[in-house]
């Protein structure tokens, strides 16, 4: 590819280095690339993803690209094509089916294109869309909003151990619990209880924290916050809404469902239920 790239389009700034070579030519099984800015490593997935489609013959539909920002995931999408029409003779191959995105992009446009049960007619919230959800319907801001008249002592939580939220990361996940100025006369207003709600749920999907253990805790504000968690899930179900945590949550369920498994292993066939 390179050479060919060299003779035919006179482009000789595309070349790579040996370690670079080695990770576009890399075989199967997991790879990763530890580089700082500036030193090809998005040059290298996109001449890699070609290698797969025109060496390899893979299907650009079994080629999963995703990156941290839109505007990121749509340069790298540009390039991938300007490198795919610059080849002749690609064939019947559509490098429109190759998957490129962010990641909750790519998880919200798969679960929709292979018409996930649970995720029919839902709509993705982006954060502020979550933060008005969250003022509407979470007890959980209510009980933020309130919390100066609760007297909740911070040193408390802040000798929580980890069992009893179950998320392994400690005290990691309560941080907003800081500035609160629960003893205060003053805030926290409702928006900035959203706020530290919005923190605190978007953790529990990032940590992993058991809502049931939380439910379980001696805690006051453990407690609530574990059937926030619980119950702010189900009202998002039952709206029909969903938010950038809780869409990976929704994803990895939807890969052990039907038609997550068509969408990672193309048809199923099951003759006793004739679906083919």
């Amino acid at each position: 590819m390179e050479e060919f790239n060299r003779e035919k389009h006179k482009n000789s700034s595309w070349s790579f280095n040996e370690t670079q070579k080695k990770a576009i030519l890399h075989g199967e099984g997991p790879l990763r690339i530890i580089a700082g800015p500036g030193s090809g490593k998005t040059e290298v997935l996109i001449s890699r993803a070609l290698k797969l489609i025109l060496v390899d013959e893979i299907k650009p539909s079994s080629i999963f690209v995703t990156t941290f920002t839109e505007k990121a995931a749509e340069n790298m999408e540009e390039r991938i094509v300007d490198r795919f029409e610059a080849f002749s003779g690609t064939g019947s191959k559509d490098i429109n089916e190759l998957y490129i995105g962010t990641l909750h992009k790519l998880a919200n446009d798969i679960m929709q294109d292979f018409r996930y049960p649970d995720y029919t007619n839902v709509e993705l919230l982006d954060e502020v869309g979550q933060k008005l959800f969250l003022y509407q319907h979470s007890a959980l801001v209510d009980f933020i909003h309130n919390s100066k008249k609760e007297k909740i002592d911070s040193d408390k939580w802040k000798s929580l151990e980890e069992d009893e939220i179950g998320s392994g990361n400690e005290w990691k996940f309560f941080e907003p619990i800081y500035g609160w100025g629960v003893s205060s006369d003053y805030g926290p207003n409702k928006w900035q209880a959203t706020e530290a709600a919005r923190i605190l749920l978007d953790r529990a999907s990032q940590f992993c924290v058991d809502p049931d253990k939380m439910k379980l805790s001696d805690a006051l504000p453990i407690r609530v916050i574990g059937e926030g968690l619980e119950k702010y899930r189900q009202t998002l179900i039952d709206n029909h809404r969903c938010d950038f945590s809780r869409l990976i949550e929704r994803f990895i369920n939807f890969l052990d469902h039907e038609s997550g498994r068509r969408f990672l292993f193309g048809k199923i066939t099951i003759p006793e239920l004739n679906i083919y």
